[in-house]
């Protein structure tokens, strides 16, 4: 693609895309990667990045793919667009006014970092609180 006369930056565009899309879960340093390869690309420019690009090409196509945050990530946008929006349940709902306290804006919430280990809350609206947006054949192995 170098040779053909392409940027660098859009082929390290496409590498960071290839490092969420195709490999995603599987391998978690090929985006900090994909995004420092990027960087460099942007810093050094041609024709220093081209090894640079050569070194991340390989990583990535080395690498374990998964596409269970993409896939998920699709059903989300089309669960979304096709049905009608779902209210925010009240107890995630920010209340910076007294007035959305006095309606019941987060009453209930549980700080996360308060407690410890896995923390008993919901956080989809009631009516598809037991939607599964993963489907178990794109699943991280």
């Amino acid at each position: 693609m170098l040779q053909g006369g392409d940027d660098p930056l859009y082929i390290a565009r496409r590498l960071v895309r290839m490092a969420s899309e195709d490999i995603g879960l599987a391998d978690n340093h090929a985006l900090p990667l994909a995004m420092s390869t990027l960087h460099a690309c942007q810093a050094i420019g041609m024709p220093e990045c081209d090894t640079v690009l050569a070194h991340c090409v390989v990583y990535l196509a080395r690498a374990p793919k998964s596409v269970e945050s993409y896939m998920a990530f699709k059903n989300v946008k089309a669960f979304v667009e096709s049905e009608h929006p779902w209210p925010v349940p009240m107890h995630i709902r920010n209340a910076p006014t007294r007035m959305m306290q006095q309606m019941g804006y987060g009453d209930g919430y549980k700080y996360n970092p308060d407690y410890d280990g896995a923390v008993d809350q919901t956080y989809l609206p009631e009516a598809i609180s037991n939607y599964n947006f993963f489907d178990e054949k794109y699943k991280t192995k």
